[in-house]
């Protein structure tokens, strides 16, 4: 395991962030056959994204980890889950070039929080495009690298994550016991419409959440896998804030009960991170999901993150980071 919350006395822990380990950036640009493209751009790196949207700065606080230590030391924050930039998941690759790019993130991920003196934990990222690849994957970076989370962006391809082609995925994720990280994919389906004013990041992040959040529900995916438990950045998107609709559309309309439960159901099988930027949506979710379901999330290093958490948590009266750090453990299957 990259990091263990049930054998040191932890007592704060961020789940949502991301970094990316130098080594994997100097491998892809060395590796003209995965078919991607970084160049040097100053003090970082720039990424072209190889379906046409552009190009993604790769900062150098994405890289950097020991100053990532640092600044965990400054907000009181002990441990932190990283994950990669959503960007740099790269689904739409071919299948030899999707598993390269995953294996080389979690390989290198893994030698980073190895090194990191038990502060960084590994999140897990797959080729979901090749669902057998990425059971493949999965089993080598949970079971063999001790990685302790999938991290999926909300669509790929344009498929929802309750497609049936995704669920031996999710599977082999429950048999591992860990969790499911689920971060917004920057390229749904709102991207166009809300390509302004960094819209697609404030509304549409917070849709595409809920949007993979209730396609697993009504998809009937957490009823046939019982053990597969998930974690919702940004509090959740605006999923806890429209259960009331979708309970009473699975009592109101027949065509909506594709599970055996009302959506709000599931909430305990859920996890959500405290990066909702107000004291009262914050303590709106406490109330609505409860204590025992909430994380911490900073989304490190990004500007739309939280960069004093333990403020934030003061905010609410029933939220304190021992509270928190025992849920983050349940949530990574370590306690």
């Amino acid at each position: 395991m990259t990091g263990s919350l049930a054998t040191t006395a932890v007592t704060s822990v961020d789940l949502h962030a991301h970094l990316l380990p130098p080594a994997w950036v100097d491998q892809v640009a060395a590796t003209p056959s995965f078919g991607v493209s970084i160049r040097s751009d100053g003090d970082g790196y720039v990424l072209t994204l190889p379906d046409g949207r552009g190009d993604f700065g790769l900062s150098p606080e994405i890289l950097d980890s020991s100053n990532r230590i640092k600044q965990l030391d400054s907000m009181g924050i002990q441990m932190e889950l990283v994950s990669p930039p959503t960007p740099t998941l790269l689904y739409e690759l071919d299948a030899s070039s999707s598993q390269g790019i995953a294996n080389l993130y979690n390989e290198t991920i893994a030698e980073l929080c190895r090194a990191s003196g038990g502060h960084l934990i590994g999140a897990a990222t797959v080729p979901m495009a090749h669902p057998d690849l990425a059971v493949s994957e999965l089993t080598h970076a949970i079971g063999t690298l001790g990685l302790r989370a999938l991290y999926v962006a909300t669509q790929v391809g344009g498929r929802e994550l309750g497609d049936p082609q995704f669920e031996p995925v999710w599977r082999r994720l429950a048999e591992l016991g860990a969790p499911l990280l689920i971060h917004p994919s920057q390229g749904g389906g709102n991207y166009e419409r809300l390509n302004v004013r960094m819209l697609h990041n404030s509304l549409g992040n917070p849709f595409e959440t809920a949007a993979a959040a209730a396609s697993l529900i009504v998809n009937g995916v957490l009823d046939r896998i019982p053990d597969l438990h998930l974690i919702l950045v940004h509090g959740g998107g605006v999923f806890p804030y429209l259960l009331g609709r979708l309970d009473h559309s699975y009592h109101a309309n027949p065509g909506a009960r594709g599970s055996t439960m009302p959506p709000r159901s599931y909430v305990e099988r859920m996890y959500f991170d405290t990066l909702v930027h107000d004291p009262l949506v914050l303590s709106y979710l406490v109330d609505t999901v409860g204590e025992d379901r909430v994380v911490i999330g900073t989304d490190a290093p990004y500007n739309m993150g939280d960069r004093d958490p333990l403020a934030t948590i003061e905010s609410v009266d029933s939220l304190t980071p021992d509270l928190l750090a025992s849920n983050a453990a349940r949530a990574l299957g370590t306690d």
